[in-house]
């Protein structure tokens, strides 16, 4: 696969991570049919919006291990922060309008619905690619999530961009507030 042509500037953050055991993990995004398998096998994903955000995953030898994107109709999504914790569990978020599914399984889905403008998200896929959970979080304006940390602990850090007051806790019936100057 040639990445020069999938990778769409611009439009996401171009997140490489490598974890311990030397596996890859990819974050773009990408438009039309394209096979994410750098081997001989293929794998194709087709964008749905125009443009939508994926992940990639290769092993230490540079091998296919799994893909996914994530389809919505709107083309202004973008994954714009990807973590791995040292169980291979991985952590994207980014900013969202509308509605985002954010469940990779084919035939299955998890959507999220923005509140108005952009909206964070923030999900977690399991070591298989499978999906785990996922919250999203917004207000009346433009909120984004910029980055995330796992420390060796488990413990999972945002950082990210809001104007007006945005609710962080993704627990139900527990708010946590946090206010900038609108």
């Amino acid at each position: 696969m040639d990445f020069a042509s999938t990778i769409i500037s611009g439009n996401s953050r171009n997140e490489l991570v490598i974890d311990a055991s030397k596996t890859l993990y990819k974050t773009s995004a990408f438009f039309g049919t394209k096979d994410f398998d750098p081997g001989t096998g293929t794998f194709n994903l087709t964008s749905q919006s125009g443009i939508d955000p994926f992940v990639l995953k290769m092993d230490s030898n540079g091998d296919f291990v799994h893909a996914f994107s994530f389809p919505s109709a709107n083309t202004l999504n973008h994954v714009n922060a990807i973590a791995v914790d040292q169980g291979q569990n991985i952590y994207l978020g980014g900013k969202f309008r509308d509605s985002l599914d954010v469940d990779p399984a084919t035939g299955s889905s998890h959507f999220l619905h923005a509140a108005r403008g952009d909206d964070i998200f923030f999900v977690k896929i399991d070591s298989s690619g499978s999906f785990d959970w996922a919250f999203s979080s917004g207000a009346a304006r433009f909120e984004t999530l910029n980055d995330i940390v796992v420390d060796p602990y488990g413990n999972v850090y945002i950082t990210g961009e809001m104007v007006a007051t945005l609710d962080i806790n993704p627990n139900t019936g527990v708010t946590s507030s946090i206010s900038s100057n609108p």
